[in-house]
């Protein structure tokens, strides 16, 4: 299977380049909406990298420098009476 990934990739990358260059210029345009789409997809993307990869990382340095308080549990009972 570790084999087959170059191959595939390989016919993936013939198929782009065939297709930029056989195909023909296009007159067309990009209306408002395709462009506030992309924005879109763009304001989206980072956001779901913040939260998934970005925000994890800064909780475990908040949790590194953070104090901890006296765990109730771990106190003796000699503690607790003073």
């Amino acid at each position: 299977m570790g084999k087959r990934c170059p191959e595939i990739l390989l016919i993936f990358i013939g198929f782009l380049s065939l297709t930029v260059v056989i195909s023909r210029p296009v007159v067309a345009y990009i209306d408002p909406g395709t462009g506030s789409y992309f924005v879109q997809i763009i304001v989206a993307s980072v956001a779901s990298f913040t939260v998934f990869f970005v925000k994890p990382i800064v909780e475990k340095l908040k949790s590194l420098f953070k104090k901890n308080a006296p765990n109730p549990k771990e106190q003796s009972p000699n503690d607790i009476q003073k």
